[in-house]
C-alpha cells in the first residue's frame, strides 16, 4: 500500500511542477495581458493580448546603452528591443522599440494595433548587479487611432 501512494504523490507532483510552469506562460484564453492596459513581459517570454488573438514575444534586447547608474555620462543613452508579432492568419512582424531618444521610437504598429515599449528593467548600473541581462519590458498595446 506504501509503494501505491509514494506513486500517486510523484504523479501529484510532477503534475503541479508542470502545470504550473505552463500556466505561467500567459498563453491560455483570458491569462493574457488586455488591450489598453500596461503589463511587463520576460526576455524569451511570449503572451497573447487577451481575446485579440495577438502574440507578442520579447525576442531579445538588440542593444543598451543606457547610463549605468553611478555613472556620469555625456549622453543618457537608450536601449533597443525586439519583438516578434504575430496574429493567426495574418503575417508575423519583428519590430525594434527603444526607450528614449530622439529619432529613436518607442512604438510601432501592427495590424490596427499600436504597441510601446513604457520601461525597460532592470536599469544597467556600474557595480555588479544580479538582475542584469534579466530584461523585463513593460509594455503597452491599444488599437491605433486611424489618421
Amino acid at each position: 500500500m506504501l509503494q501505491g501512494s509514494g506513486t500517486v504523490i510523484f504523479f501529484l507532483l510532477l503534475v503541479s511542477v508542470f502545470g504550473c510552469g505552463q500556466r505561467s506562460s500567459g498563453n491560455h484564453p483570458g491569462d493574457g495581458p488586455e488591450l489598453g492596459r500596461k503589463f511587463t513581459v520576460e526576455r524569451g517570454d511570449e503572451v497573447e493580448v487577451s481575446g485579440e488573438r495577438l502574440e507578442i514575444r520579447f525576442a531579445s534586447v538588440a542593444s543598451d546603452s543606457r547610463c549605468p547608474k553611478g555613472a556620469e555620462c555625456i549622453q543618457q543613452g537608450y536601449a533597443r528591443i525586439l519583438l516578434r508579432l504575430a496574429r493567426a492568419g495574418e503575417n508575423a512582424a519583428s519590430v525594434g522599440l527603444n526607450t528614449t531618444g530622439e529619432g529613436h521610437p518607442s512604438q510601432a504598429r501592427y495590424l490596427g494595433y499600436e504597441i510601446k515599449l513604457l520601461d525597460l528593467e532592470p536599469y544597467p548600473r556600474v557595480e555588479d548587479d544580479d538582475e542584469a541581462g534579466k530584461y523585463r519590458a513593460t509594455l503597452l498595446v491599444r488599437e491605433a487611432h486611424r489618421g
